[in-house]
């Protein structure tokens, strides 16, 4: 075995040791969230949507982004009891929600919160990392469509950022 293959196979192996000392940096799935999918179908015409606007992150640029077809165009019903999240996640697309029962509180990754209760409305804008929790002591409810190319998929788990409320 040549000197430098003998190199980076030490190299590798603290590297794997490391990772298990110090774990590894995981996705954060969903926590007692339930999810009801109501519909889900695909664009045939040439639709192009284009979007822009500011992030809930206070410390983030504004966004724009441009689709187009196919696109999925996904409806969901999730269920948040008091203390459940969605775990940290993005989405490829925006996604349009609207609370219809109790408050959810909609974590950024730099830790900005915003609070939004029945009949208020939000915008998950593609590329967020964000958690969204039932901090209340009811169930919260929210209702959303969202518009991701046909070859992406939903949802994204990603890991906890380092200001995990």
């Amino acid at each position: 075995m040549t000197h430098r293959r003998t190199l980076a196979l030490a190299a590798a192996a603290i590297g794997v040791a490391l990772a298990a000392t110090l774990g590894v940096a995981r996705a954060t799935p969903p926590n007692l969230q339930s999810t009801e999918f109501l519909a889900r179908g695909t664009t045939l015409d040439g639709l192009e949507l284009t979007a822009k606007g500011t992030l809930p992150n206070k410390k983030a640029h504004a966004w724009r982004g441009s689709y187009k077809a196919p696109l999925d165009v996904t409806a969901l019903r999730v269920t948040l009891p008091p203390g459940a999240s969605t775990g940290w996640h993005r989405h490829p697309g925006p996604g349009f929600m609207v609370v219809v029962q109790g408050a959810v509180t909609l974590y950024a990754n730099d830790c900005t919160k915003t609070t939004y209760t029945k009949g208020q409305a939000y915008v998950e804008v593609p590329g967020l990392v964000n958690l969204v929790r039932n901090e209340g002591s009811e169930p919260a409810v929210f209702v959303g469509e969202f518009i991701v190319p046909t070859t992406a998929p939903l949802r994204l788990d990603v890991a906890t950022p380092p200001c995990n409320p």
